[in-house]
């Protein structure tokens, strides 16, 4: 979905200011979720009780909004097909933060297959723009 995200925000709404389309995403995407969760989940939604815990979901949410808007950026730059694509590295990262931080042991499957989404990221970012070959007569 944040693929599709990207991909059509950029065709549709790259004329904008990146800080303002990531803004009005967020704001629209974290009302639906807040409005959801209160509906579905009320008992779960607890809000912290010290000032350290609303400092910790201030910087949260400081980090994420620069993530993203960086990553609208990104898009631009990359553009949207590209940036799809490395969408792809964040389970090498999960698999690999487990085996570092966790101590997690990697399987023969999962090696092979993070090998497999290296070598397309290699390809796929190595290979150019499709460009018509010029008419003939």
């Amino acid at each position: 979905s944040s693929a599709t995200l990207f991909i059509v925000a950029a065709r549709r709404l790259g004329h904008l200011n990146d800080l303002a389309v990531s803004f009005q995403i967020n704001l629209f995407g974290g009302g639906v979720v807040a409005l959801g969760a209160l509906a579905l989940f009320p008992s779960m939604l607890v809000l912290p009780g010290n000032v350290a815990g609303v400092a910790l979901i201030g910087a949260i949410c400081l980090a994420y909004l620069v993530g993203v808007t960086t990553l609208f950026t990104a898009v631009k730059q990359a553009g949207p097909a590209k940036t799809a694509l490395f969408f792809n590295i964040e389970p090498l990262v999960s698999i690999a933060l487990a085996f570092l931080l966790l101590g997690e042991r990697f399987s023969g499957p999962q090696l092979l297959g993070g090998a497999c989404v290296l070598t397309a990221l290699m390809l796929g970012s190595l290979q150019r723009a499709h460009r018509p070959l010029p008419p003939t007569t």
